[in-house]
């Protein structure tokens, strides 16, 4: 039985115990075994996750529809979706890129970036970097 049990606060029904454990657990371990010399084990915390039951099975929020691809309007926005993904697929292998077989690419997004996608990425990565540009 664990001696410590974790709830979790408001804006957490998309999260999960394992989630929740994996981010909270390691930091009140450390809290614990630095503040009084005991030791935790994984047995010794739980997390209690109850976000789920305000939600109906199989929806994704109270209200909003379960948007897609051909609700991406041309433009800037469906120019920062796709440079979002871009850097995710080119920075993580689990990630497929846009103009993989089987994707569900935007359409119409293979040109240079638009210089306010350049400067909303810019803003995203912080102080010192650039958002590279790209041709189709």
């Amino acid at each position: 039985m664990a001696r410590v049990v974790v709830v979790h606060g408001i804006g957490h029904e998309w999260s999960g115990a394992a989630l929740m454990g994996r981010d909270v657990v390691p930091a009140l371990r450390d809290g614990v075994r630095h503040g009084s010399g005991l030791r935790l084990t994984d047995d010794d915390v739980a997390c209690a996750f109850y976000g789920n039951v305000f939600f109906e099975e199989g929806t994704r929020n109270l209200g909003v529809p379960p948007w897609d691809e051909h609700d991406v309007e041309d433009g800037f926005e469906a120019e920062l979706l796709t440079a979002w993904w871009e850097a995710a697929a080119g920075t993580d292998p689990a990630v497929t890129a846009p103009d993989e077989p089987g994707t569900r690419a935007i359409p119409g997004t293979g040109r240079l970036l638009s210089h306010r996608v350049r400067s909303a990425l810019d803003a995203c990565r912080g102080p010192g970097s650039s958002a590279r540009t790209r041709t189709a």
